[in-house]
């Protein structure tokens, strides 16, 4: 799991309510402690590799912008040290 989710308050509040809507049926003697607790993980995982994905392409856009807002910053630089 990347760093940044531990981070991101959406993604952790999605954690705590489905933890939340687990433990009621870990008293259910009927229920399997282990297969809630895998359910609960691959559910957590599948959430964490969807929010991954999104916020990678978030930052990936910040990065470009950034690069291009730089690349504009040294041309017009050079352009006025040209024109001196």
């Amino acid at each position: 799991m990347h760093p940044f989710l531990l981070r991101d308050q959406k993604f952790m509040n999605n954690i705590i309510q489905m933890g939340m809507e687990i433990t009621p049926h870990l008293n259910n003697p009927n229920t399997s402690p282990q297969q809630l607790l895998n359910n609960f993980s691959e559910w957590a995982q599948s959430l964490a590799q969807k929010q991954s994905k999104i916020k990678i392409r978030i930052i990936k856009s910040k990065i470009k912008k950034l690069e291009n807002t730089r690349d504009i910053l040294i041309n017009k630089a050079n352009s006025l040290e040209n024109n001196e």
